[in-house]
């Protein structure tokens, strides 16, 4: 111990003696050196960082724990983009920034300027922080709509970087910019529908619309029937004018707008035409002319009818039983039993009767009436007037004689599973409920046997089956294809539907070529199809011309059955002629009557479906709607092969009526092609001679159903092929 304290006594002494104090022992520690503090860079509020980046802020050190920009370091606390690495956080106060005096806050609903978003145009860009912005160039900050369905955008009107500060805001009801910086505008939402051509705003003064008709043909001295049908849309009609020659006949200041006239030359003029047409004038003096209609003059000289030749008929017996075809002579006219009869005397009057008149037996001796010992035979409710009972007979213009016609037509049967198919579970249905008709587009290679089987089902109950193609080609059938989709469609129709052969095209997409349409006229069991987009065949890639969109309504004597108008049925209404919002399934059979034409609506599926479906409530409305105009007797509802026919029966089925003041029995002129092509039963208005009972009509033997109208007018509807139609008046 006292050795190892001498020695360190020695080494202290020997540093005192080289002049080293005692207080030196602690040097032998280094001294350290003084920290450098690394440089950072100052916090840029319009610099981007990643993560692990670090500045410098208020003499305090950060780093960035992920991507950020504009975020103020002593502003981001625990959870924020930036960690305090040294110094002391001091957060500053912020001073309320001063509000641009450019900013400017709009409601969507403000007018804006259209800044593109057609089809053919690119969607704009979406805004994003850090991005170098042109001048001109639109970008789209997300939601918002304007009032007219449009994108809210935004145009810079200067190039800039894009950053927190200048970004523009919206929100539900307005928008918010710098107007220094930005234009707001609009841009329409893709994809965008086919444009609708916009309906030509009405003139001050629509002119009024009027129909006119009358017997093809009249006698020389008989009276004769002008009618006609005349209405304005935005006002009233002051007079209807008659028109004959040249000629005012007569006029009617209020409906119905009828009158009666002679012919003024006598028979002097048999054989000679008339031209004959009315004029209506509205309520502010603009006047329309109907079509001119030409008479024929005819002799009113009844022929004397010819006596049956002089055949052996057995005399009628009151206790024979006579059956269907057995002949009988009575009283010097020949008769034939209609059916099983015994004891019911033949009587030439008695149209309803077991007897068919054959006529006069030539040198036959009239026969006593016999009297009849038998149980007498039921005798009708009313009493026969007597014959010739009738002054004028005329085809109305739509059957039953409504003043509208109307189709509903349902595409793309067969696109959808048959266990769960709304057009065979609804749409049939709720039609036949209400003894209503329509028509169903089939999509025939879609077709399952169970489609097949609810199709004669539906053509069973008066639906009409038409062609849609069969495979439904998008957007239109090519030129090459045409024989395949619609001549292949319709043999599969024969095949599977015991020989029936639609006569009604529907075109897929509603888009044809001129050429598809000539080949549809081309065949034979065709006789009309609904109108189309045409294809533009000049313009690049055959672009479909959408300004030629057939949508409308018929007229009464539409010209041309292969381009038949329509409206299109959309939820929303956007592509009907009618405005948004509106019931336009009621609104179409609303037109259809006022203008007396015929409505055709286009529509797809009920209740659930893949493309623009009818809710099923909108459905039944409308169905009743149209179940209760038909009751009315203002619309006829019918399919559109039917409503063709009877457009061309009228034409080329001519009335033939006797020369005479009082007629019984009128016949049909059937010896031209079209009439043989489109015949069809067509309604017959009569007016009859007496007052205060009934019309009666019969053909071939068969009791036609007669409607009773005003003014002694009587509807009845007779096929022009099954014969001519003869009248009888009953007393109360």
């Amino acid at each position: 111990m006292q050795s190892k304290q001498f020695s360190q006594v020695l080494v202290i002494a020997l540093l005192a003696s080289a002049g080293f104090s005692s207080g030196l022992a602690h040097a032998l520690s280094p001294t350290p050196n003084p920290t450098v503090q690394p440089s950072y860079p100052s916090w840029d509020n319009a610099a981007v960082y990643n993560g692990g980046q670090r500045v410098t802020y208020n003499g305090a050190v950060y780093e960035a724990r992920w991507w950020t920009q504009g975020n103020n370091p002593a502003e981001s606390g625990e959870w924020g983009p930036w960690k305090l690495v040294s110094g002391v956080q001091i957060t500053p106060t912020p001073s309320p920034s001063p509000t641009p005096s450019t900013l400017v806050t709009e409601s969507l609903t403000t007018t804006r300027p259209t800044m593109g978003g057609t089809c053919s145009k690119p969607s704009p860009s979406n805004w994003q922080v850090g991005q170098q912005i042109n001048a001109g160039e639109v970008v789209s900050v997300g939601g918002g709509l304007s009032s007219n369905g449009g994108m809210i955008v935004f145009k810079a009107i200067v190039a800039h970087l894009s950053s927190a500060l200048n970004k523009p805001q919206v929100n539900s009801t307005s928008v918010t910019y710098d107007s220094a910086i930005w234009q707001s505008g609009t841009w329409n939402i893709p994809p965008c529908p086919p444009p609708t051509p916009t309906p030509s705003a009405p003139p001050v003064n629509q002119a009024p619309s009027i129909s006119f008709s009358t017997a093809q043909s009249v006698s020389c001295q008989t009276p004769f029937w002008l009618n006609a049908n005349a209405s304005d849309s935005d006002g009233s009609v002051a007079k209807v004018e008659f028109y004959i020659d040249n000629n005012l006949v007569g006029s009617k200041t209020s409906a119905p707008y009828e009158l009666t006239v002679n012919n003024s030359n006598g028979c002097s003029s048999i054989g000679s035409k008339k031209t004959m047409y009315a004029i209506a004038t509205d309520n502010l003096g603009l006047q329309t002319r109907s079509a001119t209609v030409t008479v024929t003059i005819i002799s009113d000289v009844l022929p004397t009818p010819s006596p049956t030749p002089g055949l052996s008929y057995a005399a009628w017996n009151a206790t024979v039983a006579y059956t269907t075809g057995q002949r009988v002579s009575y009283n010097g006219r020949a008769f034939e039993a209609k059916w099983w009869t015994q004891g019911q005397t033949p009587n030439a009057a008695d149209q309803w009767g077991p007897w068919k008149d054959l006529g006069l037996i030539a040198n036959a001796t009239p026969s006593p009436t016999p009297t009849i010992t038998s149980s007498p035979s039921p005798t009708p409710s009313t009493t026969p007037s007597g014959p010739a009972v009738v002054s004028s007979v005329q085809v109305t213009t739509w059957k039953n004689g409504a003043k509208g016609a109307y189709s509903l037509v349902h595409d793309d049967y067969c696109s959808m599973y048959y266990a769960n198919d709304p057009y065979i579970k609804i749409i049939d249905p709720e039609l036949s409920k209400r003894g209503l008709v329509a028509s169903f587009g089939m999509i025939t290679s879609n077709c399952s046997d169970q489609h097949w089987a609810a199709a004669k089902e539906f053509m069973s109950r008066g639906h009409e089956i038409v062609n849609h193609s069969r495979s439904h080609p998008n957007p239109y059938i090519p030129d090459a294809s045409l024989e395949a989709e619609i001549t292949g469609a319709t043999a599969d129709m024969a095949a599977k539907l015991d020989g029936y052969k639609p006569s009604y095209f529907i075109w897929p997409g509603d888009v044809a070529s001129t050429k598809a349409i000539d080949f549809i006229k081309a065949q034979p069991n065709f006789i009309g199809g609904r109108a189309t987009h045409l294809v533009d065949g000049s313009g690049p890639n055959n672009a479909v011309d959408y300004t030629t969109m057939p949508a409308g309504v018929n007229p009464a004597n539409f010209d041309n059955p292969y381009r038949v108008k329509w409206d299109l049925f959309t939820a929303d209404g956007k592509w009907s002629l009618y405005p948004m919002g509106s019931e336009i399934l009621n609104l179409h059979i609303d037109a259809a009557i006022s203008q007396g034409g015929w409505a055709t609506r286009t529509s797809h599926s009920v209740d659930t479906g893949y493309y623009e479906v009818i809710p099923l409530d909108r459905y039944i409305k409308h169905l009743d709607y149209a179940k209760a105009k038909v009751d009315s007797g203002e619309l006829w509802m019918d399919t559109p092969s039917n409503v063709i026919k009877y457009r061309y029966a009228r034409e080329h089925c001519r009335v033939i009526a006797p020369a005479s003041t009082q007629f019984a029995a009128i016949a049909f002129d059937t010896s031209s092609a079209e009439c043989k092509k489109y015949a069809t039963p067509i309604t017959l208005q009569v007016k009859a001679i007496y007052q205060g009972g009934g019309l009666s009509a019969l053909q071939n033997g068969k009791a036609l159903p007669v409607r009773k109208a005003e003014n002694e007018t009587y509807y009845v509807t007779a096929d022009p092929l099954a014969g001519s139609v003869s009248f009888a008046y009953y007393l109360p």
